[in-house]
């Protein structure tokens, strides 16, 4: 096995290792419950991925950094709006992985497991917009924004605005 490729396998395997637990908690900042995945690793913490989710009217877009690629991408899925011309909106608001899992996919597992989990449970598999926290409130990190890349590779999306729609 040539070097690379072992690196490589290693990187799979902490990621591979990585186990998720779901939970939510009460943000009292934003008044929200939050989705939260928690990663663990051997039985250890080794992050956590949160998210709050919203039904919004498409008339408060505005209030959204992100409301150009929001609005185009529910023209390009109408599958997102509901009879009440509402979208669920699910919005990260905290992401937290410990340096030894990051840049091995880690990151990317816990966000999919994380929209997975509300499209499947919280909104009853009806697709919804996912969106890093800059697009409302706060800032995303360096290392958050290539996630969000990564999964904009894989599902529609608009920059980093992504449908989850599967």
């Amino acid at each position: 096995m040539k070097p690379q490729e072992r690196v490589a396998d290693l990187y799979l395997k902490q990621s591979s290792q990585i186990t998720f637990k779901e939970t939510s908690s009460w943000d009292f900042d934003s008044d929200s419950l939050v989705y939260v995945m928690e990663a663990y690793s051997k039985g250890e913490s080794v992050g956590e991925f949160g998210a709050t989710l919203h039904l919004v009217d498409q008339k408060n877009f505005d209030s959204y950094t992100c409301r150009e690629e929001m609005r185009e991408l529910v023209t390009q899925n109408p599958s997102l709006v509901n009879s009440d011309n509402k979208v669920y909106v699910a919005e990260v608001v905290n992401s937290r992985l410990d340096s030894d899992f990051r840049g091995k996919g880690g990151g990317v597992k816990g966000y999919l497991r994380l929209a997975r989990y509300i499209f499947e449970k919280k909104t009853n598999r009806t697709p919804f917009l996912f969106i890093p926290n800059y697009c409302n409130k706060n800032s995303t990190t360096p290392e958050a924004i290539r996630v969000w890349q990564s999964l904009a590779r894989k599902y529609p999306s608009k920059y980093q605005v992504v449908v989850i729609n599967k």
